[in-house]
């Protein structure tokens, strides 16, 4: 048996431990903190709050126009006021918040279990990423954390300290519930969830009390549930008007993966760290008590959050669970008994170690992170602007086209004094329109600029590079992608990386082949998927080039994705959306491989349909597969390169 002297100086060393963890976790969030930008999210939010008074947030930023509760939208109106709109001073609360989480964690668990199994909790939420992005979000998910931490605490004093400052701990837990029901809906069903489970360990004496201090939280939010009401009668951010669609079934998979930064490095460290602890097990009664709790408090939101997101109107993300991640670290590492410094020193090497490593080189948290989407593509404009204006031409020097919400125009607009307007691509109402301004800016402008942060129709590049077949530089960051495409010079194909080499022998042979009244549709061409593919996340292009037509008339470029026997889907682009010139027309058509439903043992097959049934000559059908931005969905998806 351990001296006393000795179990102190475990302690302390424990306490050593856990001060490195925090320190850890606030480095890897406070790194260059004051060119950490906004996301979308907090833009959006910082957005709802420019109101002249309070009334006006609540009704137009939080019952109109939010699903949230108003408790953070409300925070940010009067933070906002007192100290500006700083990126970096409006987030400062919140990343405290989430350092504050990594202390907490530990005790909390500390109290279920034991040193060792708090510190290797607090070891994975310091250095994971999705502990990370989310702590530092001014958005309800660090604060929600925390307050559902204070909630379980304050409810473990309660019922293992019941003579220590229980009044203390109840007016804690009133007020960490109530800030859990004004913070996310999501944070107060983990905070019901946890009250309900207290009403099983509360002691008898202190029951009437417990039973009260619920009564009250209630109270509390009874001024909001006007706002509540209303917005779970307009349903959500799913559906057909929402952004959000319902979870699949690889929901569940992918979350797990993001947990350990989909790596076989921080997957392995955690499975070794998992199976050393049979090794060092402390199996009880308590112990699968403790463990089923955990796993339900972790489950019940998932499964809720799932099914409702499936029957009812989809709300499930990474951001919502976040309030109940902790849980699901207690019931996997539960089983540990508490080891000696040296033991609880290695373990956390091996967890330091391996997260951030693969947050730093694998997931490029850094790269991504810092760089706005938004402000990437103002100064990357300015850049190739300048760029354009260093060139021989007589031509202006560049013409350009941008795909972002407008609210982000408004909000970087009024923040940036060297932000330039840039027209829309939402501005034109129709395909054709936008074929149009290509044409007429080409006869004007030898450079043009893509930037995009916005789902963008994917037969756009392609028809950009019919006016601009070179391609200056192509930049890839999380949430969109930025171009600069030139016609002066030696053409490129540019983001077209390969060409897919078949070609039908009749046009290979002639150099032309005709459709008229006696031929409604050109030969096929049949490409299997597993053949040609090299990444499923890139798209096919495909373009025609045809003579001999007039505007009255109508050809298609068809896809169909089949088997023998069934067509999975069929699409088609239309030469009405194109320019004509001088009887000749070209079409371009893409296909989103992320988009198929269904491809494996199929076949792309591609022909020209015309409609009218007029004479028409085609020159060329080419086929290309084009690479896919691949840090997209950089911080919340697998990057594949």
């Amino acid at each position: 048996m351990e001296s006393n002297a000795s179990i102190k100086k475990s302690i302390t060393g424990n306490q050593w431990l856990l001060l490195m963890i925090v320190l850890i976790g606030a480095v890897l969030r406070f790194y260059d903190y004051f060119n950490l930008p906004y996301s979308h999210d907090e833009i959006s939010a910082l957005l709802r709050t420019d109101f002249k008074s309070l009334g006006e947030v609540l009704e137009h930023g939080v019952k109109l126009n939010d699903f949230h509760p108003a408790g953070v939208q409300v925070f940010l109106y009067y933070w906002t006021m007192l100290f500006g709109n700083a990126a970096w001073i409006v987030k400062l609360p919140f990343t405290l918040m989430s350092i504050a989480s990594i202390y907490l964690v530990y005790r909390v668990t500390k109290q279920l279990h034991n040193e060792t199994v708090g510190l290797i909790v607090a070891g994975i939420m310091a250095t994971s990423q999705y502990f990370i992005v989310y702590g530092s979000y001014a958005r309800p998910y660090a604060s929600g954390l925390l307050f559902c931490l204070l909630l379980i605490a304050s409810l473990l004093n309660m019922i293992q300290h019941p003579e220590q400052k229980f009044w203390r701990n109840w007016l804690l837990f009133i007020a960490a519930g109530a800030l859990c029901a004004y913070n996310h809906y999501f944070s107060a069903l983990v905070a019901g969830l946890i009250g309900v489970i207290g009403v099983f360990f509360i002691s008898r004496k202190n029951l009437k009390f417990y039973a009260l201090a619920g009564i009250l939280i209630g109270l509390l939010f009874l001024p909001h549930l006007s706002i509540t009401l209303h917005q779970l009668d307009k349903g959500g951010v799913g559906g057909e008007q929402g952004w959000l669609g319902a979870p699949t079934s690889d929901f569940f998979g992918h979350y797990f993966g993001y947990l350990v930064h989909f790596s076989w490095i921080s997957a392995f460290g955690l499975l070794l760290i998992f199976i050393y602890g049979f090794l060092n097990s402390s199996f009880s009664r308590r112990y699968f008590l403790l463990f089923f709790i955990a796993a339900l408090l972790f489950l019940f939101p998932l499964l809720l959050g799932y099914f409702y997101s499936i029957y009812v109107n989809p709300v499930l993300q990474f951001s919502v669970l976040i309030f109940s991640c902790f849980f699901l670290l207690i019931a996997v590492f539960g089983h540990f008994k508490a080891l000696n410094i040296k033991q609880n020193m290695a373990i956390l090497a091996v967890i330091v170690g391996a997260n951030c490593y693969a947050l730093i080189f694998q997931r490029e948290h850094f790269d991504l992170y810092y760089n706005s989407i938004y402000e990437k593509i103002n100064s990357d404009f300015l850049e190739a602007r300048q760029e354009s204006k260093s060139a021989s031409t007589i031509k202006t020097s560049i013409s350009s086209l941008v795909a972002y919400p407008t609210s982000m125009e408004k909000f970087y607009s009024s923040t940036k004094s060297d932000f330039v307007a840039q027209k829309q691509l939402s501005s034109f109402a129709s395909p054709i329109l936008v074929a149009k301004y290509l044409d007429s800016v080409s006869r004007s402008s030898d450079y043009f600029f893509l930037g995009t942060s916005n789902e963008i129709p994917i037969n756009l590049i392609p028809q950009i590079q019919k006016y601009y077949p070179n391609l200056v530089w192509e930049r890839n960051y999380m949430g969109g992608s930025t171009y600069l495409f030139s016609n002066l010079g030696r053409s490129s194909t540019g983001t077209l990386r390969f060409q897919l080499s078949q070609t039908d022998a009749q046009l290979k042979k002639q150099g032309y082949m005709v459709l008229d009244s006696l031929h409604e549709f050109s030969p096929t061409l049949a490409f299997q998927f597993e053949k040609i593919l090299k990444n499923k996340r890139n798209f096919i292009d495909i373009s025609a080039l045809l003579d001999d037509t007039h505007p009255d008339d109508e050809v298609l470029i068809v896809t169909e994705v089949r088997d023998k026997d069934t067509i999975y889907q069929w699409s088609a682009s239309s030469t009405k959306d194109q320019v004509w010139k001088n009887g000749r027309a070209q079409i371009f058509h893409s296909v989103e491989l992320l988009s198929l439903s269904h491809y494996e043992n199929c076949y792309l097959n591609v022909y020209l349909w015309n409609k009218n049934k007029t004479e028409i000559t085609y020159r060329e059908l080419k086929i290309v597969e084009r690479w896919k931005n691949p840090v997209l969905y950089g911080l919340f998806e697998p990057i594949v390169r």
